[in-house]
């Protein structure tokens, strides 16, 4: 119960974060109070559960994935890939904050559906695939964004060089990798290492 209560007054505070800082652009503000809307009848949580049989999801918080955006310099040259994007909350941010072009693969389709359908009234580029992880292109990203790792990893070798790599808690074991720089990013479970890695040849 304890742990519950610690989760849910950081995702209020989050959430007025996010108000207070982003919702000044009109087309975010929108997308976000359609995901809040949607949560209410469509949780994603119990939406994940059914399709995958586990409670593996979680998102990242905007507030901290804006750090990392910093950190990595991403702009609107950039092509900014979630694997594993669930809802696409971060794909969103990046398109209307940033302006880079953005790409979301999620295997569940219900929250594809979402992502898409609110791509689709509220005219923002961004772009939804609903597959695997392992079946994701990524020979045109220039900035990918992994919460987890639970699969193989060599897909990520299709990166071209200069690219970067963020990953929560490890730094993928694959040659062709550089570890250029890690940061403490806060997750409504705790304080994470964050890795950024630069795709290098070898």
């Amino acid at each position: 119960m304890k742990i519950f209560l610690k989760v849910k007054l950081f995702q209020l505070r989050e959430q007025m974060r996010v108000i207070f800082r982003y919702y000044r652009n009109v087309r975010f503000a929108l997308v976000d109070l359609g995901f809040c809307f949607f949560a209410f009848f469509f949780n994603p949580y119990r939406i994940c559960r059914k399709f995958t049989g586990t409670h593996s999801y979680g998102e990242t918080p905007i507030t901290t994935f804006a750090e990392l955006a910093k950190a990595v310099d991403l702009t609107k040259e950039d092509v900014f890939v979630d694997l594993g994007s669930g809802r696409g909350k971060l794909c969103f941010w990046a398109s209307l904050w940033i302006g880079c072009e953005s790409r979301g693969v999620e295997q569940v389709p219900g929250l594809v559906r979402q992502s898409k359908w609110l791509g689709w009234i509220f005219g923002v580029p961004v772009c939804f695939d609903q597959g695997k992880i392992e079946t994701a292109n990524l020979s045109y990203a220039t900035v990918v964004y992994l919460y987890t790792m639970e699969w193989d990893e060599t897909l990520l070798l299709e990166m071209p060089q200069g690219a970067c790599l963020i990953t929560v808690g490890s730094p993928v074991e694959l040659e062709g990798f550089a570890v250029v720089k890690t940061v403490a990013a806060k997750y409504p479970w705790g304080v994470a290492e964050v890795f950024i890695q630069q795709r290098v040849m070898k």
